[in-house]
C-alpha cells in the first residue's frame, strides 16, 4: 500500500464516521442509558448494594452490578474515542498549505479540532473507571472484613550416641504451623463507606454515559455547521465528493 492510499483510506474512514457513525452512536448511547438505567432512587439503590458488602465467610465480595456499569463505561469510552480521532484526523487532511492569507477556514478547522480534542480527552478519562473504582472500594473494604495470616515454624535438633567405639549422629527435625486471625472492629460506618462507593458509582456511570451521547450530538453540530469551511477552507473547490458527508446527518 502506497503513502496515497493509506491517506484515502484513513479519508475514508474519517467520512464514514462523520456521515454514519456518529449519529448511530448518539443513538445507541442514548438507548443503552434508556435500558440500563431504569428508574430508581438512590436510597433503594443503597439498600439492594449493602448486602455485597457485608464479608460472607471471612471474605468480601465484589458488586457484580456496578463492576458490570464499569466495564460498560469503559468499553463504550473506546469506541467512541475511536471515532473522534478518526473524524479529527479527516479535518486534519483536509487543512491546505500554509498561506499568507484566506485562513479563516483554517482557523475554523482548529477550533473544531480543539473542541473534538478536548471531548476525546474527557472519554479517554472515563477509560479509569473500573481501577478507580475497584481502588476505592477494596480500601473501604480493607476496614471491614478480617484478615488470617499462616505462619509456619522449623525447628532441627542433631543427637550423637556412641554405640561401643562407633559414634553415631542423629538429627531430627519438626515444624509446625500456627494460624492467627485478626477481626476488624465492628465499625457500621465502614460497611456504609462501602455502599456509598456502590452508589456513587451507579451514578457516576449513567453520568459518563450521558457525556459520552452528549459528545456526539456536539460534534455533530460543530462538524454539520461548520462542514463547508472544514472541507474546503479556502473555498478552492477541492472538496470534491466529500462535499456530501453530512448528507447522512
Amino acid at each position: 500500500m502506497s503513502i496515497e492510499e493509506l491517506t484515502a483510506a484513513v479519508a475514508a474512514e474519517g467520512e464514514a464516521a462523520i456521515s454514519d457513525t456518529m449519529g448511530a452512536r448518539a443513538l445507541a448511547l442514548n438507548q443503552l442509558l434508556i435500558d440500563t438505567f431504569p428508574a430508581k432512587d438512590l436510597a433503594a439503590l443503597e439498600a439492594e448494594y449493602a448486602k455485597s458488602a457485608a464479608p460472607s465467610g471471612g471474605k468480601a465480595g465484589v458488586n457484580a452490578a456496578v463492576v458490570k456499569l464499569t466495564q460498560l463505561v469503559r468499553e463504550q469510552a473506546a469506541i467512541s474515542i475511536e471515532n473522534f480521532k478518526a473524524a479529527e484526523m479527516w479535518i486534519q487532511l483536509k487543512v491546505p498549505a500554509c498561506s499568507d492569507g484566506n485562513n479563516f477556514g483554517v482557523e475554523v478547522q482548529q477550533h473544531v479540532l480543539e473542541q473534538m480534542k478536548a471531548m476525546r480527552h474527557a472519554m479517554v478519562a472515563m477509560m479509569d473507571a473500573p481501577s478507580t473504582y475497584h481502588w476505592q472500594r477494596g480500601l473501604g473494604l480493607e476496614k471491614v472484613a478480617g484478615s488470617a495470616t499462616d505462619e509456619t515454624s522449623k525447628s532441627e535438633s542433631t543427637s550423637t550416641e556412641k554405640d561401643g567405639d562407633k559414634s553415631t549422629s542423629k538429627s531430627s527435625s519438626s515444624s509446625s504451623t500456627s494460624t492467627k486471625s485478626s477481626t476488624a472492629p465492628d465499625i457500621a460506618d465502614f460497611v456504609k463507606y462501602v455502599v456509598a462507593i456502590d452508589v456513587k458509582q451507579h451514578a457516576a456511570s449513567k453520568t459518563a454515559l450521558t457525556d459520552m451521547r452528549n459528545c456526539h450530538l456536539r460534534a455533530i453540530g460543530l462538524l454539520e455547521k461548520n462542514f463547508k469551511r472544514l472541507a474546503d477552507p479556502r473555498g478552492e473547490g477541492e472538496s470534491g465528493n466529500g462535499g456530501n458527508v453530512m448528507s447522512m446527518f
